[in-house]
């Protein structure tokens, strides 16, 4: 191993973006969660430590946890010999919209890879993060996890194959987040979205999409 101990900061981001549901994601500068991680015997992920904002209310059964269940999704496709140990200090704000459980799953997954002898392609890494994002969402999306852990804008391009694009943003793209003191619950917000939509609003929002990622190209 070349290293035994690492320590990664996981950005905040923004999903759905414009008409990109599940498609477009945009990592922030701040906030983040930072995550620290060391080697242990055995095969499996331990969480030592949670603290920050709303800390009390994240689980600390890796299983349940993203950062966790991320940490050990890398561990799995890698076939490594060793566990890891986690603290996790929250610096996202959990159902605050801004990708908490994301930037814990990317988190866990990156500083599993760092640990490896042969890290994982970068996709390969997304795509760890993002099944460990089910966990908490109820469903299989990278747009968190993709620009947590590849920065910039993403496209996730397809789920199946997985394949995700990557692009720098404008130098003078500015963000204002505002977060009302409301908790917003992933898994329960996706529940109501409808499961179909009319050709004409598809054609309209393709525009949308399309406008966006030409926005991002100037």
């Amino acid at each position: 191993m070349t290293n035994d101990k690492v320590t990664v900061a996981s950005p905040a981001t923004i999903s759905n973006l414009g008409s990109g549901f599940d498609v477009f994601g945009l990592a922030l500068d701040e906030p983040f969660d930072v995550i620290d991680a060391r080697i242990i015997s055995g095969r499996n992920v331990i969480i030592d430590d949670i603290e920050g904002p709303g800390a009390e209310s994240i689980t600390r059964d890796p299983a349940r946890n993203s950062a966790g269940a991320a940490a050990l999704a890398v561990l799995e496709s890698s076939n490594a010999d060793f566990g890891i140990e986690l603290r996790i200090k929250k610096g996202i704000r959990p159902y605050s919209g801004i990708g908490s459980s994301g930037a814990s799953a990317a988190g866990g997954a990156f500083v599993a890879n760092l640990l490896l002898d042969s890290p994982l392609p970068m996709e390969e890494l997304v795509r760890c993060a993002a099944k460990a994002e089910q966990i908490t969402s109820g469903s299989f999306h990278a747009d968190n996890v993709g620009p947590a852990i590849l920065g910039g804008f993403t496209i996730v391009k397809s789920y199946d194959p997985f394949r995700i694009l990557r692009m720098d943003v404008p130098n003078n793209l500015g963000i204002i987040v505002t977060m009302p003191n409301i908790l917003v619950d992933t898994k329960e917000a996706r529940k109501v979205l409808p499961q179909s939509v009319p050709l004409s609003s598809m054609v309209y929002e393709v525009g949308n999409a399309a406008s966006l990622v030409l926005g991002m190209c100037r």
